[in-house]
């Protein structure tokens, strides 16, 4: 792990330079061309610059890693979270969502991300999480705590709901129930102090560890929305795992994220 620096350093740039390339499509709104993977599921040509550009640099500078990638430009990602690409497998591997937030982005609302992590041996240990219109951006590394440009950050130490401000993301998808969603949803709206659907889960993860929300949970999520900001999350001192009690929220893409105080009420109220 002693490489880990580097790591993180590449990680920082990289996502930088992605959120240069998301700033300046963004005053050119009429320019932009999408079209749809599923329903509410739309990508654009900026999402693909986007991940050409963080595609490429992490090549150039570690082309023994796997890389998995949302949009598989080219086809030259492939493989699952932890498992390796499609012509090359590693212990090493970058995941990414070149622009978490499309759909806001295209609509021209700015709140969106670019978010990138390492897995090691299908672990997060890097995550870097870049808002381009805020110009923020969360970074972390295991062992190393979490920092909001560079300034350290901790999670919510809030230990009752009625206190808490908690975001969610509202099923979207085909394969997604929303009946199933809104049981979940009525115990916690119920007795929390307010509830914020902002629409990109990097960022939602990012709001847990620096104490903008003290609380977050989602069902049905991809690795690249949520790798990064695992290890933010828990370097920033909060917790992270499935709302039923599970641990493997990057397979099963469903993730609860709360400060440690209020984890426990989060996940027994979901169950």
């Amino acid at each position: 792990m002693g490489q880990l620096k580097a790591y993180l350093n590449t990680a920082a740039k990289v996502a930088l330079d992605a959120g240069r390339i998301i700033t300046r499509r963004a005053g050119r709104l009429h320019e932009i061309e999408t079209r749809d993977k599923g329903r509410n599921d739309p990508v654009s040509n900026v999402d693909l610059e986007c991940e050409r550009e963080i595609v490429g640099q992490l090549r150039r500078a570690f082309p023994d890693h796997a890389i998995l990638s949302e949009e598989s430009v080219d086809g030259e990602t492939d493989g699952e979270a932890g498992g390796g690409g499609k012509a090359r497998r590693s212990e090493w591997q970058w995941v990414i969502d070149p622009l978490d937030g499309t759909v806001n982005f295209i609509h021209g609302f700015p709140h969106c991300a670019v978010s990138i992590a390492l897995l090691h041996k299908g672990a997060p240990v890097v995550g870097a999480i870049f808002d381009p219109f805020k110009n923020e951006l969360f970074l972390a590394g295991k062992g190393e705590g979490a920092t909001l440009n560079q300034r350290k950050i901790r999670a919510s130490q809030r230990k009752h709901l009625a206190d808490a401000l908690i975001g969610t993301g509202f099923p979207y998808r085909d394969d997604q129930n929303l009946d199933d969603y809104l049981r979940t949803f009525r115990p916690i709206a119920a007795e929390a102090a307010g509830i914020r659907r902002a629409g990109a889960a990097a960022l939602d993860l990012g709001y847990v560890a620096c104490a903008r929300l003290d609380g977050f949970w989602e069902y049905g999520l991809r690795p690249w929305d949520i790798a990064a900001g695992i290890v933010i999350v828990r370097e920033a001192g909060g917790l992270v795992g499935e709302p039923d009690g599970g641990e493997d929220c990057l397979k099963s893409g469903n993730v609860l994220a709360a400060g440690a105080s209020l984890f426990k009420t989060m996940a027994q109220r979901l169950r």
